[in-house]
């Protein structure tokens, strides 16, 4: 079975092609452009792992992450930014983060690893 992941990003192109990428390599994808949609999918499916944008309008990602584990509290959650610096005290909900400058591979590398073996790769 496939690694259901949801990226959230208020980049749509940007995540469009990570999308792409991570569907390429045999992941499911869920996508939503915003917080609240975000919320409404998980709310709905079983995720194994959601990869969200921290700055986004209206809600930065580590807020989101909480709403997420609020729904799913299992759910593994990795904030994947460009954002250079990012409070520890907000971080702290997260399971991993990955600067956007490592690239979409090396998020899936560490998505795996933090997933067990046979998951997400």
């Amino acid at each position: 079975m496939a690694t259901r992941l949801m990226l959230v990003d208020d980049e749509a192109q940007e995540m469009a092609l990570r999308a792409r990428v991570l569907t390429s390599l045999g992941c499911e994808i869920l996508v939503a452009s915003d917080p609240a949609t975000a919320v409404e999918i998980a709310a709905t499916r079983l995720l194994d792992f959601a990869v969200v944008d921290y700055d986004m309008p209206g809600m930065n990602g580590c807020i989101l992450a909480d709403r997420l584990k609020s729904v799913q509290p299992g759910l593994k959650i990795a904030i994947y930014s460009g954002a250079v610096t990012i409070p520890d005290g907000d971080i702290e909900g997260v399971d991993l983060f990955v600067s956007k400058t490592e690239g979409v591979f090396e998020l899936l590398r560490r998505i795996s690893k933090l997933l067990g073996p046979g998951r997400a790769d």
